[in-house]
C-alpha cells in the first residue's frame, strides 16, 4: 500500500498516532524493533466495551 493511499484511508486521529509512532521510532524511544533494516507496522483497533459505540473494524484491521 502506498503512503498516499494509507494517509487517505486513515482518520485524522489515526494519522496523528501513526506520526507519533514514527517520531518515537526515529528518536529511538519506540517499542518498535528494527531488524536487518526491515520493519513491519501492525495496528490493532481496541475493542470498545461497556458503551454504545460499535467497533467498525475487524480485529486486526489496520484501516
Amino acid at each position: 500500500m502506498s503512503l498516499a493511499r494509507l494517509t487517505e484511508d486513515l482518520s485524522a486521529d489515526d494519522l496523528t498516532a501513526l506520526e507519533a509512532a514514527i517520531t518515537a521510532l526515529v528518536a529511538g524511544t519506540s517499542e518498535v524493533v528494527m531488524t536487518s533494516g526491515r520493519f513491519s507496522w501492525i495496528a490493532f483497533r481496541p475493542i470498545t466495551t461497556g458503551s454504545n459505540q460499535h467497533d467498525t473494524g475487524a480485529q486486526g484491521d489496520s484501516r
